[in-house]
């Protein structure tokens, strides 16, 4: 997994870094997420819709939930975390970092 992180820092292909496997024990509910981010279009309409009306994923006991996930650390400054688990640390989901427009 160093070589891996490794790699994509240096081509500034992903926006996190891998850090460990996280798994939740046999018998324990996953980990489920916290509640959706307003200020980013990806989860902004997610948000909107909670608000605004009643869809399934709107109920706590319908949110999505990970048995296992890869616990990861924004890359720099420049990556943003638009989700996280519900969990004590409030480990990132998903992350995005903005790159330079090709030409």
């Amino acid at each position: 997994m160093e070589e891996y992180n490794k790699e994509a820092t240096n081509r500034k292909l992903l926006p996190a870094e891998f850090q460990s496997l996280v798994e939740m024990p046999a018998g324990k509910p996953g980990v489920a997420w916290a509640d959706f981010n307003g200020r980013h279009p990806v989860t902004a309409q997610f948000r909107n819709d909670v608000r605004n009306g009643a869809p399934d994923f709107a109920d706590p006991a319908t949110w999505p939930r990970a048995n296992a996930y890869w616990d990861v650390k924004p890359a720099d400054d420049k990556s943003v975390v638009l989700n996280a688990y519900a969990d004590a640390d409030g480990r990132p989901i998903l992350v995005e970092r903005a790159t330079a427009r090709a030409r």
